[in-house]
């Protein structure tokens, strides 16, 4: 969802609101507000709608730790990308005997480095086997490493104010409570994935070699030599 089609939304129900308001304030005092308009903005409303489809299903939620008792973790939870849906404000996250509690830590930069590296060789292989008479399949392809390391823990281990990603085994669209499989802390003060966290420098390209210098100015012309003076012509009249 773009943010220009978000500000078209907030208009359009703004408007129909507004209407809606005039609509009464204006029955109440004697005067009369078109019923077109706000039929108007009623059918712009559902022809915006389209551009956001319904989700039948959903099956992961996250959002930000407000409490954790015992093995029950209460979230703020995320709202839906859809602004004509109301999915529950709290949640509350049950920890059973099956449920995964993993926290995502950076992985050290030395290690990130090997598997970079490593990842790169397999990279140039799969393209060579690509062009290959017998080109390998999309699904041969590697997988580039990961910027974390998942360690498991436990609920006491999640603090207040922690970022979390729960996935169930069920539709939990508009659950307030459920059990998750799989519960995902994000580093502390994270709110996803930190941008180029882990990720290796780019290597330098590769320079040129130096050539010799070209020279600014151009060299100066040898000079002209002067003539030698002749020797003076005798004057025959001279005694």
């Amino acid at each position: 969802m773009s943010q220009g089609n978000t500000t078209i939304i907030t208009a359009l129900i703004a408007a129909l609101v507004g209407g809606l308001i005039g609509y009464v304030l204006g029955s109440g005092t004697g005067s009369v507000v078109p019923g077109g308009r706000v039929a108007e903005l009623e059918a712009q409303i559902e022809q915006a709608k389209r551009f956001f489809p319904t989700m039948p299903e959903l099956r992961t939620t996250s959002g930000v730790v407000k409490s954790v008792s015992g093995s029950t973790i209460t979230i703020d939870a995320d709202p839906s990308p859809n602004p004509f849906e109301a999915w529950p404000k709290t949640r509350d996250i049950s920890v059973g005997d099956n449920t995964r509690i993993v926290m995502q830590e950076p992985k050290d930069p030395a290690d990130y480095q090997k598997e970079f590296a490593a990842y790169q060789k397999q990279i140039e292989r799969a393209r060579d086997a690509a062009t290959g008479a017998a080109p390998a399949a999309p699904g041969n392809f590697p997988t580039p490493p990961m910027l974390f390391i998942e360690r498991e823990i436990k609920p006491k281990d999640i603090k207040v104010g922690s970022r979390i990603s729960a996935e169930a085994a069920e539709n939990i669209k508009e659950a307030t409570r459920f059990e998750a499989t799989r519960i995902l802390v994000q580093p502390a003060g994270a709110a996803g994935v930190p941008a180029g966290a882990g990720v290796p420098p780019a290597p330098a390209p590769a320079s040129a070699p130096a050539s010799a210098p070209l020279p600014t100015t151009a060299p100066a012309p040898a000079p002209v030599p002067t003539p030698a003076a002749s020797a003076p012509i005798p004057n025959p009249t001279a005694p």
